[in-house]
């Protein structure tokens, strides 16, 4: 279940918490088990923001950003590198 608050803020506010996801991976890269977490927590809330109809018109931007996440989630590419996007 999604919880309503996370609706109520701006997409600029969520897109925030997702950052400060990526921002606390990057600084527990010698942490599998924390950077990976971090990781997860920051699909899991793009996953919540996809539903929330504010992103309607903007649904490629978090699908994008999703997709560059997983990609370091699997080892594709660096933090630094989604990082460098936002």
């Amino acid at each position: 279940m999604v919880p309503d608050a996370i609706f109520k803020l701006s997409q600029y506010q969520q897109v925030l918490n997702v950052v400060s996801e990526l921002l606390r991976a990057r600084e527990w890269q010698s942490d599998l088990g924390k950077f990976t977490a971090s990781l997860e927590r920051a699909l899991n809330l793009i996953d919540m923001f996809l539903l929330d109809p504010k992103w309607r018109v903007n649904l490629c931007f978090l699908l994008s950003l999703r997709e560059e996440i997983a990609k370091v989630y699997v080892r594709q590419q660096t933090i630094a590198d989604v990082l460098k996007v936002l």
